[in-house]
């Protein structure tokens, strides 16, 4: 059985044109019994989204995609909601990200230590080659690895995604080999 686990709606602006009932429509006939959306630095859609996908007997899974500063980097991951306790973290670092924008054109981020701080409740998908782990890892900043890793520890998913980019296969064996030495899945 196949979940989508990255799915950007209409509210990951100038990214997707998803809507959710067409989501939600699509996973009632492909009989998939849950989805994900995680949405890019916001959480708007999130209740339509709930409800929606309740009603039709879809488990709705929230999650999203925010960045995270760390040494003038902006990293990104995927964080997921897995219980209540996440998701109230989630919202308050979503918010947060909103509150250090100092103009309308900054994009919203968290602290790397807020991630750390505020992890309870919440999965944590590493991203491709631009994610989180891949740029620390070109970084070699062992201490921020480290840090991430311990935090998150059997919550988090070393992510590869394969679309035959030649980025993609460069880090793909750097994340592999990451994996099965943290004893990561």
């Amino acid at each position: 059985m196949f979940i989508h686990l990255r799915v950007h709606s209409v509210y990951s602006l100038l990214e997707s044109s998803v809507k959710i009932e067409e989501l939600i429509g699509a996973c009632v006939q492909n009989n998939m019994p849950a989805v994900a959306i995680t949405d890019s630095g916001n959480l708007f859609g999130s209740l339509e989204f709930a409800e929606y996908a309740a009603n039709r007997g879809i488990q709705p899974i929230i999650g999203c995609d925010v960045i995270v500063k760390h040494s003038d980097q902006n990293l990104p991951i995927l964080l997921i909601a897995k219980d209540e306790k996440g998701y109230s973290n989630l919202v308050n670092l979503v918010s947060e990200s909103f509150r250090k924008r100092q103009n309308s054109s900054d994009n919203p981020y968290i602290d790397f230590d807020e991630l750390l701080n505020f992890n309870s409740g919440l999965i944590s998908l590493t991203g491709n080659y631009n994610g989180i782990l891949a740029q620390l890892l070109l970084k070699k900043d062992k201490v921020a690895i480290d840090r991430l890793v311990s935090t998150f520890s059997n919550r988090m998913y070393v992510e590869l995604q394969r679309h035959r980019l030649s980025v993609e296969l460069e880090t793909e064996e750097v994340l592999i080999d990451f994996a099965y030495q943290y004893n990561l899945p």
